[in-house]
């Protein structure tokens, strides 16, 4: 895999965005370096295709992968708006001034509460259980639009996807059920979703959930009159620095488009809820080798920080180029433990690199022992446009009571 073009080596020293590491080294390391050109770049790779292809396909952020706020400044100003699923994620999403119309809620687990609370306030919302539905069915509202969420597992063959996490959405039988619970009711099906895991850099593995998925669709909508406004399918897409190549990028995701085009009528809205995809590869850590010995070299950032939620990509570059390859997901425990030998003797103590593709599921999943929270630098047109420090001890120990 190649550097990113928002990385270079000048002098044998890197560059991140025509900045110096050196410059960057004055405030100290562990430092998060999060590039919001890169989340401009990604989603607008995307919606040039989806431009040229005339599809009304919308870039949906799904908020869980990282909520910090010029993240979802940035994303508010280039996406179409963002997929939560929890009362907090909603709460986040209405700070960072989301309209309600750009908001989507689809998760797990919710409570009639906050199922009334999304309805009361006019955001999409899709069920993903009997029981959701039983919890809105005797709210008064005059009329309530729900879609369905259907698990990947019922549309699926022989699709690359994790077990535990296709079972979360309903069957088509169960959906089939509830639209005809709806029968007299306030209740209108007016949308569906699903989701296939994630990582994925060959898209082939949703043609044929998308066509299984459409093909019940139309009969929903000639057994019981549907009318259907939107198709959600989820997320799912590989950061960008996975794909071996932009073209590959371009030519999977424009057959992708094709694909919908063919399917599905222009009236309806095509949606896509994208999280690694679009902030993953944004960000990276530069820290530092803070000590060695024969068998292992230990940084001062480890998977306290870098969680290795299901699906992670890390990748190791030096700040110096002395090492010729991007060696993957080697940082081993909260120690910040390195296997010397996929560094061999071209890295020692005091060293400096760079983790990349560290931008999705690791500021939101931390965890606040051993190592300091890293202070965040925020870049944006080659420059540094703002600082925040990390969670301090103090504020730590006030959590904790």
């Amino acid at each position: 895999m190649n550097l990113p073009n928002y990385l270079t080596y000048k002098n044998n020293e890197i560059y991140i965005k025509n900045i110096n590491y050196k410059k960057l080294l004055s405030f100290g390391t562990p430092v998060d370096i999060i590039i919001l050109d890169r989340i401009k770049d990604n989603i607008n790779v995307l919606k040039n295709i989806i431009k040229k292809e005339k599809s009304n396909l919308k870039i949906y952020y799904c908020l869980k992968a990282c909520y910090l706020k010029k993240i979802l400044q940035t994303i508010k100003t280039y996406g179409d708006g963002v997929a939560v699923g929890s009362n907090l994620e909603l709460f986040i999403s209405k700070n960072s001034n989301f309209s309600n119309d750009k908001i989507i809620f689809n998760g797990v687990g919710r409570t009639k509460e906050i199922l009334m609370k999304v309805l009361y306030n006019k955001i999409r919302l899709i069920l993903s259980s009997e029981t959701e539905f039983n919890n809105i069915l005797d709210s008064k509202f005059k009329k309530i639009n729900v879609g369905l969420r259907i698990s990947s597992k019922y549309l699926g063959k022989n699709l690359k996807i994790n077990a535990k996490y296709s079972n979360i959405g309903l069957s088509l039988t169960e959906a089939e059920k509830i639209i005809i619970k709806t029968k007299n009711t306030n209740i209108n099906i007016n949308g569906f979703s699903f989701h296939i895991f994630s990582n994925k850099t060959n898209l082939n593995d949703y043609y044929f959930a998308i066509n299984k998925l459409n093909n019940f669709i139309k009969q929903m909508i000639k057994k019981y009159n549907l009318k259907i406004e939107y198709v959600d399918f989820g997320g799912g897409f590989a950061p960008r620095i996975l794909f071996n190549s932009e073209k590959k990028l371009e030519d999977n995701f424009t057959k992708f488009v094709h694909l919908l085009n063919n399917l599905f009528d222009k009236n309806i809205e095509l949606i896509l809820e994208l999280g690694r995809y679009i902030v993953s590869d944004s960000s990276m850590i530069l820290s530092k080798i803070v000590t060695e010995n024969n068998s292992w070299k230990f940084i001062n950032i480890g998977t306290n920080y870098l969680i290795p939620a299901l699906g992670y990509n890390f990748f190791i570059v030096p700040c110096e180029k002395n090492m010729k390859n991007l060696h993957k997901n080697i940082i081993s425990d909260t120690m910040g433990t390195i296997i010397s030998k996929y560094t061999g003797n071209k890295l020692h103590e005091k060293d400096n690199i760079l983790v990349l593709n560290t931008g999705a599921y690791t500021n939101v999943m931390k965890e606040q022992f051993l190592f300091k929270d890293p202070i965040k630098i925020y870049i944006e047109n080659n420059k540094i446009i703002k600082i925040k420090k990390g969670i301090t001890e103090g504020e730590i120990l006030k959590y904790h009571g």
